[in-house]
């Protein structure tokens, strides 16, 4: 008999992506799935049309929650899931039909825990490119899974674009009240297996899109961000030294992204922005060094013996093109 998988959706006023997300998710060539639904307190429709799609399939769970957080919904997912695996789909996002498939496929065929996948990202109104796939699947241990990780390759920090056996979350949370809440779960997950399988079979969409584009505006979670990194950061000092650059390096690119969304916001957080300017000065000259961009080089230098300039600059560059846009 074919295993139960448990899929989970979280969705938040997504009106507009949900009904084909779901509708990709109906449709899998793996038919013996149990889909989740978790509206998180949605106010544009989209738990109309949830509930409108959960009538229509016994397969279908619909839970209304009042907005208490992606990492609630995602420990509700687990908790309440009676599958034998897992697997997360953003409800902007959508799969290739065979995506579950191939993934149960990819695991039960080398006995991994996990499989991963590649994604595209791709706009809102843009058709999947047809795209030639390749027969690898490539089985990695530990530490080759982990330093995938760290370099943000075939194991990427989010839980979606993978299906996990249950039992792998025995005893982990996803921490709540915190943004970028997946990396500190995918890397304890990471540690506690000896054989991850990456596959190249399937396709995750991640949309991308102009709401999107506003979420990641300089807010008061950005610096979650960073502080995730350098949680990130400790534990790989500890556990797997040989890739402390490569992360040290992350968090000082992370750092930087944050303080250029500060300034294109035109807001100041003083105590942010010193935390971050610290990092950069620490490690500007391995960022120099490094085979990051040139303009993020240039950001560093900027960024730390002229910032007030840069700062103004940057924001006065970006009124101008919503000026434009309006």
């Amino acid at each position: 008999m074919e295993a139960l998988i448990s899929v989970v959706v979280p969705v938040y006023n997504v009106k507009d992506y949900v009904e084909k997300c779901l509708s990709c998710i109906l449709n899998q060539t793996y038919s013996n799935l149990e889909i989740l639904i978790f509206d998180d307190g949605s106010t544009d429709g989209s738990r109309e049309i949830c509930s409108h799609i959960a009538d229509k399939d016994k397969r279908v769970r619909l839970k209304e929650l009042r907005h208490k957080g992606i990492s609630y919904v995602r420990n509700l997912g687990v908790a309440e899931a009676r599958g034998d695996y897992l697997i997360f789909i953003d409800s902007d996002d959508f799969v290739d039909l065979n995506y579950v498939e191939e993934l149960y496929r990819a695991a039960i065929t080398t006995g991994a825990s996990i499989a991963a996948c590649s994604f595209c990202r791709i706009r809102a109104d843009e058709k999947p490119p047809k795209r030639e796939t390749f027969p690898l699947i490539e089985i990695l241990n530990r530490e080759q899974a982990m330093k995938e990780l760290v370099k943000d390759q075939k194991i990427l920090s989010t839980v979606c674009m993978k299906i996990f056996e249950r039992e792998v979350y025995k005893q982990l949370q996803f921490p709540e009240g915190r943004a970028y809440e997946d990396l500190s779960v995918m890397y304890s997950i990471i540690d506690r297996e000896d054989k991850i399988t990456y596959t190249e079979y399937t396709r995750y969409y991640y949309v991308f899109r102009r709401e999107s584009i506003c979420n990641n505006a300089y807010n008061e979670n950005s610096i979650d961000l960073f502080i995730a990194s350098k949680q990130f950061l400790r534990f790989i000092e500890k556990k797997y030294p040989e890739l402390r650059e490569i992360q040290y390096l992350k968090c000082i690119r992370n750092a930087v992204s944050i303080l250029y969304r500060m300034m294109l916001s035109g807001r100041c957080d003083k105590k942010v922005k010193q935390i971050l300017l610290k990092e950069i000065r620490k490690g500007k000259s391995l960022f120099l060094k490094s085979s990051y961009p040139r303009r993020d080089k240039f950001f560093v230098l900027a960024a730390c013996y002229c910032y007030p300039l840069l700062s103004i600059a940057l924001h006065t560059v970006r009124l101008r093109e919503d000026e434009e846009e309006k």
